[in-house]
């Protein structure tokens, strides 16, 4: 194969040594781009991370992380999944996700869970109730309130626990109305009906609903966690944690991961 033409005047290139020479360019170029995204991966400025969120848990903090992930590094990609609570330890270990923000979850040697600060708790109360006007109020005020029942076959078996700790804790226990519901946005409804009240995080997506008065609880709140892989030392993975401490300080300094996501502040009433 000729690649070169040569007189005595000048050498040139053929039509195959133009195609080797465009080729060759291209090769190159794609090497180079190679070795920057390698750099870049390894420097945890590239790749990609799927983050996982439970519920109400993150509802806050993952939009502000996720934005400024982002932002700071354009060129991983992020993908955002729910889970639910009964799945929360298999999906991150087994790399369904990446990383979570998750309830407390049971404890699990294969991953890193990492407190955040606290969601606030509200009462949710029916409109009209003698409570509903208040602005905050401690657990005991509802010690002789009766609480909406989650169905037993639900996925409510933990957040009953909870309930049941949190009431413990002030000295009662509570007791639940005859009527079951099989969702939180069930629970709700049943509330709005006046047939009963209950405890949620005060980031709940069912929250603000006509009906409904939501007050805040002035000496409990809800945990929140960030959960990974202890085998994960992936530089995307470590920059997405530092961020979301960071972001977690500053909404905890704010004090707005005690107030309800929405333009009503615990107390008022919301519309729907």
């Amino acid at each position: 194969m000729e690649l070169l033409r040569r007189d005595k005047r000048r050498v040139a290139l053929t039509g195959a040594g133009e195609a080797l020479l465009r080729e060759g360019r291209r090769t190159l170029a794609q090497a180079e781009r190679a070795v920057d995204a390698a750099r870049a991966a390894g420097a945890g400025a590239a790749g990609s991370l799927t983050v996982g969120f439970m519920g109400s848990a993150g509802r806050r903090l993952l939009p502000l992380v996720v934005r400024d992930f982002r932002a700071r590094y354009p060129r991983v990609s992020v993908e955002i999944q729910e889970i639910t609570l009964p799945e929360t330890n298999r999906a991150v270990r087994d790399s369904v996700v990446d990383v979570a923000f998750v309830r407390p979850i049971d404890d699990d040697p294969e991953l890193v869970v990492e407190a955040l600060p606290n969601d606030g708790l509200v009462a949710v109360l029916p409109r009209g109730h003698a409570l509903a006007g208040s602005s905050s109020l401690p657990l005991a005020g509802l010690a002789g309130e009766s609480f909406v029942r989650p169905n037993g076959d639900s996925m409510l078996g933990p957040w009953m626990s909870f309930l049941a700790t949190i009431c413990d804790r002030h000295g009662f226990h509570p007791r639940f109305t005859e009527v079951e519901a099989s969702s939180l946005q069930a629970i709700v409804g049943v509330v709005a009906a006046g047939d009963g009240i209950s405890i949620m995080s005060a980031t709940t997506h069912t929250l603000p609903r006509d009906g409904v008065v939501a007050v805040a609880i002035e000496d409990e709140s809800m945990p929140l966690a960030l959960a990974w892989r202890r085998a994960d030392h992936s530089r995307v993975l470590a920059r997405f944690v530092a961020l979301a401490r960071e972001a977690a300080g500053a909404l905890a300094r704010s004090g707005m991961t005690q107030k309800l996501p929405s333009e009503n502040p615990c107390g008022s009433s919301p519309s729907a």
